[in-house]
């Protein structure tokens, strides 16, 4: 994160102090993650994804090289992109409904006795913990 973080006051010439007053939070939480200290929390990483909608909420998370959110292709190709597509920010929506998307594919009861397969290989796997840290874990290949 604090690559992204550099590249976001090299493109925008924010300083430190002005990224800290429109996420809400002391210069110091900032500064100690461009000093790679820290990295940030699941909220501040989300208010950092709602903020600053201009750049790709993947490439914020590291799932993703392509920096602006307008270079993302229209046409969502996972039911979780579509999802995110259908979201103003990525925490406005309850998680329950907006995973619902996933469960609208499998078979009724009686229908099948199997799973659809993924079209897809994972690409990467979140987990967050009810202290709001998160870790992250891509799949060797």
């Amino acid at each position: 994160m604090k690559e992204k973080i550099e590249i976001l006051m090299s493109d925008t010439s924010l300083r430190v102090g002005e990224i800290a007053e429109k996420l809400g939070v002391k210069p110091a939480v900032i500064s100690h993650i461009l000093k790679g200290r820290n990295q940030p929390n699941f909220v501040l990483t989300g208010k950092i994804i709602s903020t600053f909608k201009e750049y790709n909420p993947y490439w914020w998370l590291g799932t993703s090289d392509v920096k602006f959110a307008t270079d993302v292709n229209s046409t969502p190709s996972t039911s979780s992109e579509v999802a995110q597509k259908n979201s103003s920010s990525l925490f406005d929506k309850n998680p329950i409904s907006t995973t619902q998307t996933l469960f609208d594919t499998l078979p009724s009861k009686g229908q099948s006795d199997s799973l659809p397969q993924l079209q897809s290989e994972i690409e990467q796997v979140i987990i967050i913990y009810k202290d709001k840290s998160f870790e992250s874990f891509t799949p060797k290949k």
